[in-house]
């Protein structure tokens, strides 16, 4: 389904759990794509939030261990509407608040099962953190790709940092963005619907 395709209710519903029954068959092969656990996982968060009714978009952190220390998936329109509360913005949101003393995030890494957006790529920057994965790329609103049209004191900010699409299987980067896309046109327009009539 391509983005920005419609679907009826018990349509989308379907094909919602068409997706969960292949994640759920997906065994992860780190021996062939060494970020193959970790889009698993976002994955996982996506559905989450697809289920819910939010943007279906998941993330989670890494200690320098490769750990994973904090898994969150985006809540912008469920429980109630939060404009900020992409999956990244949720994931660094919890991490901050609870980890406030640490200031070097080098060694920490971000896997997000969708390129972020502007808005998320302005945070990750500012919070520093080491390397940046996502699973699948976003043709649409992706800032990865478009990280040479950033203003010079956020290029200063990225300097440091690694961008980069997870090295995962080509499976789970479809799931991704299909997770992604089942409910886009829906909740594109919830978000239209709120703009100012002029």
């Amino acid at each position: 389904m391509s983005p920005g395709t419609s679907l009826a209710p018990a349509a989308a519903a379907t094909n919602l759990e068409a997706l969960a029954a292949a994640l759920e068959a997906y065994q992860p092969n780190t021996a062939a794509h060494p970020d193959d656990h970790y889009a698993f996982l976002v994955c996982q968060e996506a559905l989450l939030a697809a289920r819910a009714g939010n943007y279906g978009v998941g993330c989670l952190l890494t200690d320098p261990a490769g750990r994973v220390i904090v898994r969150g998936h985006n809540q912008v329109f469920q429980p109630r509407f939060r404009s900020d509360l992409h999956a990244e913005m949720v994931v660094l949101n919890h991490f901050e608040q609870t980890c406030p003393e640490l200031t070097d995030l080098s060694g920490y890494q971000l896997v997000v099962s969708l390129e972020p957006c502007p808005m998320c790529l302005s945070r990750i920057l500012m919070a520093g953190i080491g390397v940046m994965r996502y699973v699948s790329p976003d043709q649409g609103g992706g800032m990865i790709g478009n990280l040479h049209a950033l203003p010079p004191s956020f290029k200063t900010l990225a300097g440091g940092q690694v961008f980069g699409q997870a090295r995962c299987s080509a499976q789970l980067r479809q799931l991704a963005l299909s997770l992604f896309t089942q409910n886009l046109a829906e909740l594109r327009e919830r978000l239209l619907q709120r703009r100012p009539r002029g």
